[in-house]
């Protein structure tokens, strides 16, 4: 072989060895991108609004009727909220599952927000009460749906989750009820109150 084919063979394979690198590094760097991905699919309940100790500030909801209701006569007893989206099948399923007859939630209350105005599908048919609004997913700092959270008679997060199915709702009620949940800390308030009033003007 002569000299110039021995200097173009070196320099063909300097050039296949760098190409060689460079592709390992960018393959690297995906893998990483893809890593993050999925751990950020795989745990929302991580990442997803208020963390577990917080305060949840102040908020209004709409109920089924039109009515204006402060977070105040909502959150003063032990409450599981559920965050809803009317684009959420996940959201719908567990909806049809808190329809049956046979699904008791137990002593502490729960309450479904559903993001922005009332829609079609989304009635409990007197299962739980229903509220509409985004200023509740904005004082929750909620993105992800369906979405629960367990508060405390004071309004502090005392747990949270992914709850896509009606078991995870009745674990963060045990949650709140394992701490003495059920008690209203203002008499003759909370969310069954709410509905209370809200037939005694219809009646």
């Amino acid at each position: 072989m002569s000299w110039p084919w021995i200097v173009a063979f070196f320099a063909l394979w300097a050039v296949t060895i760098s190409v060689a690198l460079m592709v390992m590094g960018l393959l690297r760097r995906v893998s990483g991108v893809i890593e993050a991905a999925e751990q950020r699919i795989r745990a929302p309940s991580a990442r997803d609004g208020l963390p577990v100790g917080s305060v949840v500030p102040p908020f209004d909801v709409k109920d089924e009727d039109g009515a204006v209701v402060s977070s105040t006569a909502l959150l003063t007893r032990p409450t599981v909220v559920l965050m809803l989206s009317p684009d959420c099948a996940p959201c719908k399923a567990l909806i049809e599952e808190l329809r049956a007859p046979d699904r008791p939630m137990g002593h502490v209350p729960i309450v479904a927000v559903l993001q922005g105005d009332r829609q079609p599908g989304f009635d409990t048919s007197g299962t739980l009460p229903m509220f509409y609004d985004r200023t509740a997913f904005q004082a929750f700092d909620n993105t992800t749906t369906p979405f629960a959270y367990a508060v405390d008679a004071e309004a502090t997060v005392v747990a949270s989750g992914v709850a896509g199915s009606i078991d995870a709702l009745r674990s963060l009620a045990n949650t709140l009820q394992d701490r003495g949940g059920g008690e209203s800390r203002v008499a003759g308030t909370g969310p069954k109150s709410v509905i209370d009033r809200r037939e005694e003007v219809h009646q």
